[in-house]
């Protein structure tokens, strides 16, 4: 390409054959420029302001009051668990006196019982061979959880069961009834395993789970699958510490986004639910904690989210309320240059753009008049005489 088309090519041709800008004159380099470098400059702060590649050292009372949050909520879980073997006792003694055989007299009785304790999705009478007599509630029973109720000796519970078909943990709880006609028979309850939200929820924020002996999530504080694993091995590491009767605390390795406080402890203590086996794990990430580090850290997303907001709300508007004018305004006069004279120039303005833009207007009309002007002919004007 010789050196005469390379000047062309930087010049500004028709506008009916396309533009052509030679950036470094252009007022866009300046605002490309400057929008990026200040995007860049937001990046860089949230990237590095605060950013520490090494594991972070968090005190013991951070620790330890984890460990007891951790214990509190296994605590809460086994009262709360506890508490519906005891309504169920002792709403076993307002159905005693009511003969099962009498179509429909545990039916209001069990619909009423199954409205007021929330935490249960059915309740049932069955007799000794797992049959059931009366059922009220949101669920209904199935003869395999039905099996494990035994014996009747005394209210309890059985551990949470798995059972095909069923997306949440069976529990069941129980509590004898005086036989009729010597067969016995038991008010069960089905416990419901989102109502395990409120007893964990003393260990937010963080997430928390509620397994079984074996590590089995059978509730959390979020959402979660019937019986799944534990997510991170970490965690199932803990399980299995809280399965052999151990509560503490662990710090997971790595870096400060990555670092994580894993606590776990045993439901024990008195009661049925304290001889099921079942713990609580708890992790929460060392970044949520108020410390030096991650103070610092949080100043640095801060500053980038305001230097980002403020770059994108200054430079739009430089585009919004003086580029983009400025380019229509550009158009309008390479148009009127080039003698397109047919459109009025818009003149929506009145600031020194608007100013523009209403001379330009003149200059067209001025155009157009002298235009129609030199195009008119002259009329009754005699010929010019030849000079002899």
């Amino acid at each position: 390409m010789t050196l005469g088309k390379l000047v062309q090519l930087a010049r500004r041709t028709n506008p009916l054959q396309g533009r052509v800008y030679r950036l470094a004159s252009s007022v866009r380099l300046p605002w490309i420029i400057g929008l990026v470098l200040f995007l860049l400059l937001a990046l860089a702060a949230a990237l590095f302001i605060g950013r520490t590649g090494d594991e972070v050292q968090v005190p013991q009372a951070i620790l330890d009051n984890q460990e007891s949050v951790t214990q509190s909520a296994a605590q809460s879980v086994r009262r709360g668990v506890n508490e519906g073997v005891d309504d169920l006792a002792a709403f076993s003694s307002i159905l005693s006196p009511i003969n099962p055989d009498q179509t429909g007299s545990l039916a209001k009785p069990l619909e009423g019982a199954a409205g007021v304790h929330g935490r249960y999705l059915s309740l049932y009478v069955i007799d000794d061979g797992g049959k059931v007599l009366h059922a009220a509630g949101k669920g209904r029973p199935t003869p395999e959880p039905l099996k494990l109720v035994e014996p009747f000796e005394m209210a309890g519970m059985r551990d949470a069961a798995q059972v095909e078909g069923s997306p949440v943990p069976i529990i069941l709880q129980y509590a004898p009834l005086p036989e009729r006609d010597g067969r016995a028979r038991a008010i069960v309850g089905e416990y419901d395993p989102s109502f395990f939200r409120f007893p964990l929820a003393v260990a937010d924020p963080g997430e928390v789970w509620l397994v079984t002996s074996d590590g089995r999530v059978i509730g959390s504080g979020g959402g979660f699958t019937a019986f799944q694993e534990l997510p991170r091995r970490p965690l199932r590491e803990a399980a299995a510490r809280a399965a052999r009767g151990e509560s503490g605390t662990t710090v997971v390795p790595g870096s400060l986004g990555r670092q994580e406080i894993v606590a776990f402890a045993p439901v024990s203590g008195i009661g049925p639910a304290g001889t099921l086996g079942w713990n609580v794990v708890t992790a929460r990430s060392v970044d949520s904690v108020s410390l030096p580090e991650t103070n610092a850290r949080r100043q640095g997303l801060i500053v980038a989210i305001v230097l980002a907001l403020t770059t994108v709300v200054v430079f739009g508007w430089l585009w919004i309320f003086v580029l983009r004018p400025l380019f229509r305004l550009q158009s309008e006069a390479e148009r009127i240059a080039y003698g397109d004279l047919s459109k009025n120039v818009e003149v929506i303005r009145y600031d020194e753009i608007g100013l523009v833009a209403r001379a330009l207007e003149r200059i067209r009309v001025l155009l157009v008049r002298q235009r129609i002007q030199g195009d008119k002919p002259t009329r009754n004007r005699p010929p010019a005489e030849k000079e002899s």
